[in-house]
C-alpha cells in the first residue's frame, strides 16, 4: 500500500520478480553482508519494510523483527543491530530526546552537548568534503582532536543507546534534515538516504557507504 500522505492508501500490485530484483540489487551494493544484524520495525504492508526482508533473504544476515514503535529504544540494546532503516522522524526524535536529556541535566551538560553537536556537524562536513576531493575521509588535526574529546563525552553514549554496534542506517520516505544527518554522521552513525516509490518496489537510489551526503 502507498503511504497515504496525500490521501487514502492505495494498493499496488508488485510481482515476485520485483522483489527478487530488489533483493539482488541490495546485495550488489555491498552495503550489507552475512555478518550484519538488522533491526526491522517498519510495517510490512509498505514497500520500505518489505524490501528489507527481501534483501535479508538474498544476503542471508540476521533480522530481528518487532513492529512496536514504542519498543524501538528498549529493543536496540537487546538486538545490538549493525544496521537498521527508519523514517526521518525517528532520527529527529532520538536527537531531540538526547538534547532534552542534556538540558535536564543542567547548564553545563547542555553546553557540552551543544558544543559536541556542533563539532559532530563540522567533522562530518569536513570528512565528507575531503573524501570527495581526495578519496580520504580525514579532518584537520585541531578538529579531529575536538572530535575525539566529544566522542568520549557524548557520541559514545549515543552509540550505546543504539546497541553499540550500529555502523549505518538507511533513511527513507521523506527528506532527512541535513543538520540531523551531519550530527549522527559525526557521532559515528552514518545515515544513508534512499529515494524511491511504492510503484518502484521501494528504493531507486541510495547513498553509497563512503560518498554519502
Amino acid at each position: 500500500y502507498t503511504s497515504g500522505t496525500t490521501g487514502r492508501p492505495k494498493g499496488v500490485r508488485l510481482p515476485h520478480d520485483n522483489w527478487s530484483y530488489m533483493a539482488k540489487a541490495i546485495a550488489a551494493t555491498g552495503l550489507v553482508t552475512q555478518d550484519d544484524v538488522q533491526y526491522l520495525w517498519l510495517p510490512l504492508a509498505h514497500v520500505f519494510g518489505k524490501v528489507l526482508t527481501s534483501g535479508q533473504i538474498e544476503v542471508g544476515h540476521v533480522t530481528a523483527v518487532d513492529g512496536r514503535v514504542d519498543k524501538i529504544i528498549e529493543n536496540l540494546p537487546v538486538v545490538q543491530p549493525t544496521y537498521m532503516a527508519a523514517v526521518p522522524r525517528i532520527f529527529e526524535k532520538v536527537y531531540n530526546g538526547v538534547a532534552a536529556k542534556a538540558r535536564a541535566g543542567g547548564g553545563a551538560k547542555y553546553k557540552i552537548f551543544q558544543w559536541a553537536a556542533e563539532v559532530a556537524r563540522e567533522y562530518a562536513k569536513a570528512t565528507q568534503d575531503n573524501f570527495r576531493r581526495t578519496g580520504t575521509a580525514s579532518a584537520p588535526f585541531g578538529l579531529s582532536a575536538k572530535h575525539k574529546v566529544a566522542d568520549a563525552l557524548v557520541y559514545g553514549k549515543i552509540r550505546e543507546a543504539f546497541g553499540g554496534n550500529l555502523r549505518a542506517c538507511v533513511s527513507g520516505s521523506a527528506a532527512l534534515a541535513p543538520e540531523i544527518g551531519y550530527f549522527f554522521a559525526g557521532a559515528g552513525i552514518h545515515i544513508l538516504e534512499g529515494y524511491g516509490l511504492t510503484e518502484s518496489s521501494a528504493a531507486s537510489f541510495v547513498n553509497p557507504g563512503e560518498a554519502y551526503r
